[in-house]
């Protein structure tokens, strides 16, 4: 299943093709760091029939060259996943490729999750002649650090990206990997800080996402508003879920009302007791929706500032 932390990476290594050179020399690869990449047709399809699409595929050539002649084409595939069935596809990108750009081919697969990336490290036969064995580069969270200063995650944005989706679904992170992402994400293009301020977001813990929120506005209140919508958008849809479920008549009222308290303590927003009966007492639902969204991007330190706004 393609999900956002999927595209998000796949989007990374297109956006950024030096980091992919760069974590495959680490791992001792033969590549060479000046070397330029250009994205590619990911389409690896032989005849009709059959349509076979890689994640992404990014030729690589050297700029001293005459003509910048292809030095390498790599296949990168994000594995979420144990699936065997990827056994009997990946030599066949590599095929693709190979036939496709005339150089050497090599496939790269990223592994949100360490099991599956300790599954694709292991060679793996592929029944073809001469060729027994394929063991693919393999990237995953152990293999990247986590990236807590916010001053060298500005100066290698796409690096401290990567780390942050690799490492999304670990439970012990910090404030500063979410200080140093939203550095990162603020370092970049609006159109792109946009992209993938809600790819962090969206590929985030629910525990974290409140963090990463945070973190964002710290380095700046301007990012789109559509972000900090879906980030109210989620306690909204909690507070109405908790209200049916008790069964009340008044469920969706309460339920705004029990989610706007909650995003207003998640920014650290003061609320008094005044405040939270004012709050509880609210029947106008449209009231509540505008105090919802007003709540997630309000420069107000105090819920009256906000209430009274």
């Amino acid at each position: 299943m393609v999900t956002t932390e999927h595209e998000g990476l796949i989007d990374l290594f297109c956006d950024a093709p030096g980091v992919a050179l760069k974590e495959l020399a680490l791992q001792g690869a033969a590549v060479q760091l000046d070397w330029a990449g250009r994205v590619e047709s990911a389409n690896m399809s032989q005849t009709v029939p059959q349509v076979l699409f890689a994640d992404a595929v990014i030729v690589y050539s050297d700029p001293q060259r005459v003509a910048g002649a292809p030095e390498v084409a790599l296949v990168v595939e994000v594995q979420r996943g144990k699936d065997r069935r990827k056994f009997m596809s990946w030599p066949q990108y590599l095929v693709g490729a190979r036939k496709a750009h005339n150089c050497r081919t090599m496939l790269l697969v990223v592994c949100p999750d360490r099991a599956t990336a300790e599954w694709c490290r292991k060679p793996y036969d592929t029944g073809i002649q001469d060729w027994h064995a394929l063991k693919p580069w393999v990237l995953g969270p152990d293999d990247v650090p986590v990236q807590e200063d916010p001053v060298e995650a500005a100066r290698k944005p796409f690096e401290t990206l990567l780390s942050g989706l690799l490492h999304g679904s670990d439970t012990d992170l910090g404030k500063q990997v979410f200080a140093a992402l939203a550095a990162a994400i603020r370092a970049l293009p609006d159109e792109q800080a946009d992209r993938y301020a809600r790819i962090v977001y969206n590929a985030s813990t629910d525990a974290a996402k409140s963090t990463f929120m945070e973190a964002l506005m710290a380095v700046d209140q301007r990012f789109p508003a559509t972000i900090f919508e879906a980030y109210a958008e989620q306690f909204r849809d909690r507070g109405l879920a908790e209200g049916k479920a008790e069964g009340k008549a008044e469920g969706r009222v309460e339920g705004q009302a029990v989610s706007l308290l909650t995003v207003l303590a998640a920014r650290g927003i003061e609320v008094t007791d005044a405040d939270r009966e004012r709050i509880m007492a609210c029947t106008d639902q449209e009231l509540l929706d505008i105090w919802i969204q007003t709540a997630a991007v309000t420069d107000a330190t105090t819920a009256a500032g906000l209430l009274d706004g």
